[in-house]
């Protein structure tokens, strides 16, 4: 079973983190975005992550689209 965060909205980009019950330290962190008519979708999961780790591909990747 998961237990889901708040869902955030920060810059156009929808996230929401993830705890998988009973595994200690064990978070995903999944995110959406929409850059040059592309949707961008990540789930990103490890341990002890305390960095937004799906924000920052999905920003990455809305970068380079934005570059073409």
């Amino acid at each position: 079973m998961w237990t889901t965060a708040q869902v955030s909205n920060a810059t156009g980009t929808l996230a929401i983190s993830l705890v998988l019950d009973g595994v200690r330290h064990w978070t995903c962190q999944h995110a959406l975005t929409v850059a040059k008519r592309v949707a961008i979708d990540v789930q990103a999961c490890g341990y002890n992550q305390t960095e937004p780790a799906a924000v920052a591909i999905v920003g990455q990747i809305a970068a380079k689209l934005a570059d073409r």
